[in-house]
């Protein structure tokens, strides 16, 4: 599914740029949060691999969203000289999230791939508030 992440990411980003500079940022974000979410919820209960696919592909498409609007969130709420620090927290955030998914291999042996999924979920709901 890399390719397809790869794929889906670099056509609906431009789109999604587009998008951000249209619609309400904080509120759009709390949607696209709520959509992976329930997406990844829906990832748990797949019988075969279209079932899986779809979701994760759908889930790219949420999280393409989140780059323009955060990046335009960041740009509107701090002065100019404080940008480029809080883009790079931003993007430290990223990046520690994707180091901090190894440890789903350990819950994955303890509950199961469904059961994970299900509290990742659960956990990003939890975000949306």
């Amino acid at each position: 599914s890399g390719t397809t992440y790869t794929v889906i990411t670099a056509v609906s980003g431009i789109l999604m740029g587009f998008w951000a500079d249209r619609v309400n940022r904080k509120w759009s974000l709390v949607v696209m949060a709520f959509l992976w979410s329930s997406l990844t919820l829906g990832q748990s209960f797949a019988v075969n691999f279209v079932t899986i696919l779809i979701p994760r592909i759908l889930i790219e498409f949420c999280l393409s969203a989140t780059f323009p609007l955060c990046f335009s969130l960041i740009s509107d709420t701090f002065h100019p000289k404080f940008r480029a620090r809080a883009s790079a927290i931003y993007m430290l955030g990223l990046y520690l999230g994707v180091a901090m998914s190894s440890l789903s291999i350990i819950i994955v042996d303890s509950l199961g791939w469904r059961n994970t999924y299900r509290l990742i979920s659960g956990l990003c709901y939890l975000s949306c508030l």
